[in-house]
């Protein structure tokens, strides 16, 4: 083949691969581009985002400049580019949204019912504290003192062999938690905000620990006594959930460090999304204030 020969082959087959990265850049550009949408149930409300559920997933949908209520089935329209599954929940910008269907739940509610009953969707728990009158006292000491008396104990759960003590320990805390139990002769009910959300973060650590080192035990004790330990951690976590929604209606600074603490616990306790929103079961008025200290908005 002559050199005429070759370089026209040559300026062909170049020309051939122009075009053809030409056109994979033209479809990755146009698949970038390319819509989908999704419809789901309205279950959290926020200033530029609502998160919603369906049948496959729940998704957090940012960008809403549209005002919907909880139990709102919308339609929301993404660049496909602008989808994250790697996120809990699924994250999705949205590029349009529309109202499918009004909720109408509030239409039905009977308002001849007593306002002060209970209403019959809220979710019903397993157990309550046993409640009784609390007594006056300073609450820097009963922080100081409980507190001092937690981070005691923790010792003996981070010692690398841990006794059967800290069986004791653990059933000390949870129920001066949830049973009205005391610790240095105060209750939990005496404890301020900051120093609530400290025992339950710490009650995880210790729940975990007894989990690996001591499997079946709280069945073991739940079985012998009227008291609940085996589903302890989510009881704990809700617990810790309202008490930092509290925080967070009052103090900034406050709510900032429970936002921090919660997100330790959620990367050493693996918490998902599907697990608070398990926990909230029909209390979607809860599932707001919950994300925004679980995401840490």
């Amino acid at each position: 083949m002559s050199s005429k020969s070759k370089n026209i082959l040559i300026i062909i087959l170049s020309t051939i691969t122009v075009l053809l990265i030409g056109i994979v850049i033209y479809l990755v550009m146009l698949s970038k581009d390319r819509t989908s949408d999704i419809i789901g149930k309205v279950i959290v409300v926020g200033s530029d985002y609502v998160i919603i559920e369906n049948s496959d997933d729940d998704y957090l949908v940012q960008n809403i400049d549209q005002n919907y209520d909880v139990g709102d089935e919308i339609k929301v329209t993404y660049k496909e580019r602008e989808f994250n599954d790697e996120t809990s929940p699924k994250t999705i910008i949205s590029k349009d949204s529309i109202l499918i269907k009004k909720d109408s739940s509030q239409e039905s509610i009977d308002t001849t019912a007593n306002p002060n009953e209970p209403s019959t969707t809220q979710k019903t728990t397993t157990k309550k504290p046993i409640t009784t009158t609390t007594k006056k006292i300073d609450p820097t000491d009963a922080d100081d003192e409980v507190v001092e008396y937690i981070e005691e104990l923790k010792k003996d759960f981070d010692a690398t062999t841990i006794k059967d003590s800290a069986k004791k320990g653990f059933i000390t805390v949870i129920d001066f938690i949830f049973y009205n139990g005391s610790i240095k002769g105060h209750t939990f009910k005496e404890l301020s905000a900051s120093a609530k959300l400290k025992v339950l973060s710490t009650a995880l650590y210790f729940d975990g620990k007894i989990e690996n080192y001591f499997p079946g035990y709280k069945e073991s004790i739940s079985s012998t006594t009227n008291k609940i330990y085996t589903n302890i951690k989510n009881e704990i976590v809700e617990t810790y959930l309202n008490v930092a929604a509290k925080v967070c209606e009052k103090n900034g600074e406050a709510c900032e460090t429970a936002k921090k603490e919660f997100a330790t616990i959620k990367k050493n306790l693996g918490l998902t999304w599907s697990l608070i929103k398990d926990i909230a079961g029909d209390g979607l008025d809860k599932l707001k204030s919950w994300y925004e200290i679980f995401s840490g908005k």
